[in-house]
């Protein structure tokens, strides 16, 4: 379970978070932001001194930083966060995305980035029922940001706020980097996550939709 934070201009970030968001995923990094229009980023292996002083370096600036858990793929800086999805835009993800990977050395994002990339998908983000069809398809256990030029951010699935600024979650508050994966085994077996529960106590059913393959939601999605 990786983790995104979502910085907004001029909110301050306490450096102890980021050091335990980096112990807790340490397998790689990625930053997005914008320069005017454009959106630019970086990504890597990073040691911790690295890491911090990339993201200081963008002193009161809005951006969105990805660190990464590895679940598919290697550990290498071809799956390192973000993707480019074409047209200026790129992606980073949290969660497991159940997609056909044709590659076993690259990521499941990797691959929903290509996917985009391919169906012209960076054009259309504009419209914000395309945007609920990609949240729709990827389901409630995933969040995506985009940052796309224009200095838009975009971001799918349930966010929780701390501090000021948005995180992907905040399991890195709750565990020590020694029992992370156990923690993160637990979590994800939950068989009803907080969005669910919401959304059950507001509509009274939760759509069968929301566990239908990704495959298959994706595939209708794209006709």
């Amino acid at each position: 379970m990786c983790v995104i934070l979502h910085r907004t201009e001029g909110v301050e970030v306490d450096w102890e978070d980021l050091l335990a968001c980096y112990e807790a995923n340490p397998d790689g990094c990625g930053l997005m932001w914008f320069d005017g229009p454009s959106v630019l980023h970086s990504r890597g292996l990073w040691g911790e001194d690295e890491f911090l002083n990339r993201v200081y370096d963008l002193g009161q600036r809005e951006y969105v930083l990805h660190l990464r858990w590895c679940t598919h793929g290697g550990v290498n800086y071809a799956n390192c966060h973000p993707f480019s999805i074409g047209g200026g835009g790129y992606v980073v993800h949290n969660g497991i995305l159940q997609i056909a990977q044709h590659r076993k050395d690259r990521s499941d994002t990797w691959h929903f980035a290509s996917n985009l990339r391919k169906l012209g998908y960076a054009a259309k983000l504009d419209d914000e029922r395309i945007v609920r069809a990609i949240e729709r398809a990827h389901g409630c256990c995933n969040k995506l940001a985009f940052a796309l030029p224009g200095g838009r951010v975009i971001r799918t699935g349930h966010w929780q706020e701390f501090a000021g600024c948005q995180w992907s979650n905040l399991n890195w508050q709750a565990c020590r980097i020694q029992d992370y994966q156990d923690y993160r085994i637990e979590y994800e077996s939950d068989v009803l996550t907080d969005w669910e529960s919401d959304k059950l106590e507001r509509t009274g059913r939760i759509l069968d939709d929301e566990y239908a393959p990704w495959d298959r939601r994706w595939d209708y999605m794209r006709r």
